[in-house]
C-alpha cells in the first residue's frame, strides 16, 4: 500500500514517497525521483499541493496519507480560508492598506511561490516591502534579492525606507564595476540590510558575487523583462530563483497576447509549474510543419490561463480603486511640406532608397520604413553611418549567416564597433514641438504640472530645447538616458514647485510616479507594454488627489502614428506585428513571394488565412 509522508523542516515543505517501485508517477506535478534515497518528492507548496494530492490518487490505488499530511492538509486549508477573507496574521502596515493591497499581502503570505499581475499604479511595490518586513519579524535575519529594471532600483530603497519607518533597508548594487558592487554587497551583509536590489543585467554578470548572498526570498520586478527563453539576462534570473524558498513576480503588463511570454515568469516561481521552453512551446504554439519559426497561431490557451488564475493575484485598477476621471484627446499636427513630401516618398518607394537633404536614405524593407516614417512625424530621420555591402565581400559570410553573427558586433571579424547614425533634420521649425509648446503653455497657466512623452533621443533634444527655451530651464526636468540619477529627478518634480514639466522617454515609464494631471504624448513606442506603463504613470493610486487626468495624444493625421494609437488602444501589440513580415524570411517560398507581391495571410500564402492577423498598411498622408 503506497504511503505519502511530509517533510517539513525547511521553509518549503514536500511530499514524498519512500519507494521508486510506482509506476506513472513522473505524470505527477513536480515529481522529481532522488535516487540515493530510493524516493519520490513532490512540492507541498500551497496551492501546487492540491494538484499533487489529486494527482497522485489518480496514478496511485489505495494511497493512504501518513498522519502528518493529513494534519498539514488541515492546517493548510484554514490558512487557505483566512488568506481569502484577507487575514495578514498579525501584521499592521505602517500606511493602511488599500482593500486589494491586504488581499495580495495575505495571499503572498499563505502562497510562497505566487505572481503579482496588478495593473500599473496599484502598489505593488507597497506590498512586496510589507511581505519582506513580516518575514523580517519571524526571522530578522531574513534576507531579500530584488531583480528591477535601472529606473526603479531607487524606488525600492525609497519605498523600503518609508514602509519601515527607517528601521529597515534595501540597498541598491548600482555601481559602475564589480569591485564596488562587491563592496556595497558587503556592508549589506555587514549592516543585516533587509534585502538588495539589482538590475537583470547586473544580475548576468553577478552570478558568482551573488552566489555569497543569502537570501531566502527572489522578486523579479517588471518579469515581462525576462520574455525571452534566449536571453542571458533570463536565464541569469532563473538560476538565481533556485536559491530562494519564497519567488514572488510582479508585473502590470506580464504578456502581449503571446504566450510564450510567461513562460520564464511561471519558470522562475518553479521548475515544476511549467516545462523546459520548447516542450511549452509545443504545448501552446501552432507553428507551421514546414518551418518552425513561423507562428501560425495558438492552442490551449483555456488550459493556460487556468493555470495563472490558480497561481497569480491579478487585479485590475477600476475594480479596486476609486479613480479619477481620465480623457484621452487626439491632437491633429499638420505636417511641413517637407515632412509630407518625404514621408509620402518613403511610402511610395520601391528602389530602396529616398533623397533627404540631397543625401541617399535607404529604407530597403518594411521594418525600415516603419522606423524612418515615425521619424519624419517628428521632424527628423536617422541615416545609419553602417556600410551596408560589409558583407558582401567577407569571406566568413556564410559561417556568419550558420553562427548568426552580425555586423558591428563583438564577433564580427571585420568591423565591431557601431558608427551610430547621423540626424537629418527637416528644414523649419517642428510642427509637433510647436503644438507640445503651445498646449503646455496652456497647461502650465492653469496652474497645471504636465508630462511630456517623447521616443526618440533626437526628439528629445528638440524638446528639450524648446520647452526650456519658453518657459526656462529650472521650469524643465529630463527623464532619459542623460539622468544620472532618475529617483531624484522624479523626486525634484512631485516635490518642488518650480519644477513644472517633466520630459520623460516612454521606454524608462516603469514603476515611477509622476505626480501630475496632464500627460501629452509627442510620439509613441510601437511596443504596448511601453505605451500601458508609461500612461499609468499618474493613474491608480499614483492619481490619489491629482483630480481628473488628461491624455493629450499629437498626431500626424493618417500616419503610422495614427494607426499605431488605434492598435494600442485596443491593446494590439504593434511590435509584434511588425516583426511578422521579417518573419517570413525563414519561409521556403519567400522567393516566390517576393516576386509576386504576396503579403503574410494574403489569399496566396501558404499560411492559414484563419489565423487572426492585424497589418499596419503604408499610406501617403493627402
Amino acid at each position: 500500500m503506497p504511503k505519502l509522508y511530509i517533510n517539513t523542516a525547511k521553509n518549503i515543505s514536500y511530499f514524498y514517497l519512500r519507494t521508486s517501485s510506482y509506476v506513472n508517477l513522473r505524470r505527477v506535478c513536480g515529481a522529481k525521483y532522488v535516487r540515493e534515497r530510493d524516493i519520490w518528492v513532490f512540492p507541498a507548496i500551497p496551492p501546487y499541493h492540491e494538484w499533487v494530492i489529486d494527482d497522485l490518487q489518480t496514478v496511485l490505488d489505495g494511497l493512504e496519507l501518513d498522519g502528518k499530511v493529513t494534519e498539514f492538509l488541515d492546517t493548510t486549508s484554514k490558512l487557505e480560508s483566512k488568506a481569502v477573507s484577507g487575514d495578514t496574521r498579525g501584521f499592521t502596515s505602517k500606511f493602511s492598506p488599500y482593500a486589494h493591497q491586504k488581499q495580495g499581502l495575505a495571499r503572498i503570505m499563505f502562497s510562497p511561490r505566487c505572481a503579482i499581475f496588478w495593473d500599473p499604479g496599484m502598489g505593488k511595490t507597497k506590498l512586496i516591502c510589507d511581505r519582506i518586513l513580516y518575514q523580517r519579524s519571524l526571522d530578522p535575519t531574513s534576507k531579500c534579492l530584488i531583480l528591477a529594471l535601472r529606473v526603479n532600483l531607487s524606488t525600492w530603497v525609497n519605498e523600503m525606507e518609508l514602509h519601515s519607518d527607517g528601521t529597515e533597508k534595501i540597498v541598491s548594487l548600482a555601481a559602475p564595476n564589480p569591485a564596488k558592487r562587491k563592496k556595497l554587497l558587503e556592508k549589506a551583509i555587514e549592516d543585516n540590510a533587509a534585502g538588495i536590489v539589482c538590475t537583470y543585467e547586473t544580475a548576468r554578470v553577478s552570478l558568482e558575487l551573488l552566489a555569497d548572498y543569502s537570501y531566502t526570498m527572489i522578486v523579479a520586478d517588471e518579469c515581462h523583462k525576462m520574455q525571452s527563453y534566449k536571453s542571458k539576462l533570463t536565464k541569469a534570473a532563473l538560476v538565481l530563483s533556485k536559491t530562494a524558498s519564497y519567488r514572488y513576480v510582479l508585473s502590470g503588463t506580464p504578456t502581449k497576447g503571446k504566450p510564450t511570454d510567461v513562460w520564464a515568469s511561471l519558470r522562475f516561481l518553479g521548475e515544476f509549474i511549467v516545462p523546459k521552453y520548447w516542450d511549452f512551446d509545443s504545448e501552446y504554439v501552432k507553428r507551421a510543419h514546414y518551418n518552425r519559426h513561423i507562428v501560425t497561431g495558438y492552442k490551449n490557451l483555456d488550459a493556460l490561463n487556468d493555470l495563472i488564475s490558480h497561481i497569480s493575484d491579478t487585479k485590475k485598477a477600476e475594480d479596486c480603486l476609486d479613480l479619477p476621471e481620465r480623457t484621452f484627446q487626439t491632437i491633429y499636427v499638420d505636417p511641413s511640406s517637407q515632412q509630407k513630401s518625404i514621408y509620402n516618398k518613403i511610402v511610395k518607394d520601391k528602389e530602396g532608397s529616398v533623397k533627404v537633404n540631397k543625401e541617399d536614405l535607404p529604407v530597403g524593407n518594411l521594418l525600415t520604413k516603419i522606423g524612418k516614417l515615425s521619424q519624419v512625424c517628428s521632424g527628423f530621420v536617422y541615416k545609419s553611418l553602417k556600410d551596408p555591402t560589409i558583407c558582401d565581400k567577407c569571406p566568413s559570410l556564410k559561417s556568419c549567416v550558420k553562427k548568426d553573427i552580425s555586423p558591428y558586433t563583438s564577433k564580427c571579424t571585420v568591423e565591431t564597433k557601431d558608427p551610430g547614425n547621423k540626424v537629418l533634420r527637416l528644414s523649419g521649425t517642428s510642427p509637433m514641438v510647436e503644438s507640445c509648446v503651445e498646449l503646455c503653455e496652456a497647461h502650465l497657466e492653469n496652474g497645471k504640472k504636465v508630462i511630456v512623452w517623447a521616443r526618440h533621443t533626437e526628439m528629445l533634444d528638440t524638446l528639450y530645447a524648446g520647452l526650456s527655451k519658453t518657459f526656462g530651464k529650472e521650469a524643465v526636468l529630463r527623464y532619459d538616458s542623460t539622468a544620472d540619477n532618475p529617483g531624484e529627478v522624479e523626486r525634484q518634480f512631485n516635490t518642488e514647485a518650480s519644477k513644472k514639466i517633466i520630459l520623460a522617454q516612454i521606454t524608462m515609464g516603469i514603476g515611477v510616479t509622476f505626480k501630475a494631471p496632464i500627460m501629452i504624448y509627442t510620439e509613441l513606442s510601437f511596443n504596448l507594454a511601453d505605451w500601458l506603463q508609461s500612461l499609468d504613470r499618474n493613474w491608480g493610486i499614483r492619481a490619489k488627489g491629482l483630480g481628473p487626468i488628461l491624455v493629450q495624444v499629437l498626431l500626424v493625421r493618417g500616419s503610422i502614428y495614427e494607426q499605431a494609437y488605434d492598435l494600442l488602444q485596443r491593446k494590439i501589440d504593434v511590435a509584434s506585428i511588425i516583426k511578422d513580415k521579417p518573419s517570413c524570411t525563414t519561409c521556403e517560398k519567400i522567393l516566390d513571394c517576393l516576386a509576386k507581391n504576396i503579403e503574410p495571410y494574403d489569399k496566396d500564402c501558404i499560411l492559414s488565412s484563419s489565423v487572426d492577423s492585424v497589418t499596419l498598411k503604408l499610406k501617403e498622408l493627402t
